[in-house]
């Protein structure tokens, strides 16, 4: 009995430090650690969100940052996600039709039966518009193709760019219930999927930053997608944009924004609806004033 005891905790330790090793070893590599920090009184600033990320792309420098490791419920930036997969299986020319099935969801959008989309421009209309249908209706096109679990893709797409403080079940974001979130992710990780996102749906996340824009379907349905950040009405150079919003998560918002000729990230988590644009908005001016000083 005594063997048996010491050989069940000495397995319990050995999983418990192979987790430990493994945690500090398999950390985003796409974003850098590396650290080049305003030097500011940031809570004079009255950053709402729990956590939040500042990050130079071009330099790979965190500029700021809180609880930028810690987890938290993405709610629709996870569409950055549910897009960067689908977009591998799409072909030219592929066209989805909306069905029934696809309306099982929160509807957002005026999207009806029938409606028949160019693949890639449905996925631009459901990132401006953030599109729980649209997002859907791309998913069982991704399982209709590929003949595979979208979030066996999903996993395995993670896997491949080593993001390891995230995970997804969800194409949409939505929590599953008021306790049980879809998706989470880091702060650091959602900059390495807005880096990954630019290399390689540039063609399509660049719509993103737009405010508005006007879509037709293949049968010349109109429509108008505004986007649902509404930053992108009063900065016009953001060129990437995705906002995040239910129950569970909070107010959700990641852009990009070139500044000073520099590509800046920044990312709010756990805020409120309204104020995750305070947040960003109150970031991006010190950061402009941070580039203003070190052009003196």
């Amino acid at each position: 009995m005594y063997k048996i005891i010491v050989f069940f905790l000495s397995s319990l330790v050995c999983v418990i430090l192979l987790n430990f090793f493994s945690i500090k070893i398999n950390t985003p590599e796409i974003v850098s650690l590396k650290k080049s920090q305003i030097n500011i009184d940031i809570s004079k600033y009255k950053i709402k969100a729990d956590g939040y990320i500042v990050y130079d792309l071009d330099h790979n420098e965190i500029l700021l940052e809180k609880n930028s490791s810690f987890t938290y419920p993405t709610a629709s930036i996870s569409k950055i996600v549910s897009a960067l997969v689908a977009h591998q299986y799409f072909s030219k020319g592929d066209e989805i039709e909306i069905t029934t099935q696809d309306l099982n969801v929160y509807a957002n959008t005026d999207l009806k039966v029938g409606d028949r989309w160019d693949a890639e421009e449905l996925l631009k209309f459901s990132l401006i518009e953030s599109s729980n249908i649209g997002i859907t209706a791309i998913q069982r096109h991704v399982e209709e193709v590929t003949g595979y679990d979208f979030f066996d893709l999903v996993k395995k797409y993670q896997q491949d760019k080593n993001l390891n403080q995230s995970y997804f079940t969800n194409s949409t974001g939505l929590d599953i219930h008021l306790g049980l979130s879809s998706a989470k992710s880091s702060p650091k990780d959602i900059v390495s999927i807005l880096k990954l996102s630019i290399e390689e749906l540039s063609d399509i996340i660049y719509d993103t930053g737009i405010y508005s824009k006007k879509f037709y379907t293949v049968d010349k349905r109109l429509f108008e997608a505004t986007n649902t950040n509404i930053l992108t009405k009063k900065f016009n150079n953001i060129f990437i944009s995705k906002t995040g919003y239910t129950d569970l998560a909070g107010g959700n918002l990641a852009i990009v924004i070139n500044i000073k000729n520099s590509k800046i990230a920044i990312v709010v988590l756990s805020s409120t609806f309204e104020e995750r644009f305070n947040d960003v908005e109150k970031l991006i001016n010190i950061v402009i004033n941070h580039k203003k000083l070190n052009d003196i």
